[in-house]
């Protein structure tokens, strides 16, 4: 017999307060967990690797370690995290090429929080 998780443990990296309140809440209403909150791309390692999410929500612009040096270590380390990269910028999108680079860099989806048209899928490139 194969055992499922009942919930989808989350975890969310973003250096805004009120942005990792907004999102908890969301996901709560989604009936998933959040198993653990970040501030920076240093924490969020912590926590995957503490937790073990199915699915971490991280931030590009993070001080200390940012989400996309984060995720490059998660990646090269064959980490099964599913990571949603999450920014409020399109010029930030845009000069750190995450939506060309999504591919490459290990992320399964890119979400601009400003924009939903921008919501994507690596799979949709």
């Amino acid at each position: 017999m194969i055992s499922q998780k009942s919930e989808i443990g989350v975890v969310i990296a973003d250096d805004h307060p009120i942005v990792r309140d907004g999102l908890r809440r969301l996901l709560q209403e989604e009936h998933m967990k959040v198993v653990g909150e970040a501030a920076n791309g240093d924490e969020a390692l912590s926590l995957v690797r503490k937790h073990k999410p199915d699915i971490l929500l991280l931030d590009l612009s993070m001080p200390t370690y940012s989400g996309m040096d984060a995720l490059r270590d998660i990646s090269k380390n064959g980490n099964p995290v599913r990571v949603i990269l999450v920014t409020a910028h399109r010029e930030e999108r845009d000069r750190r090429g995450t939506a060309t680079g999504c591919p490459w860099s290990g992320a399964q989806g890119y979400s601009q929080s400003a924009d939903h048209e921008s919501d994507r899928h690596c799979s949709e490139w």
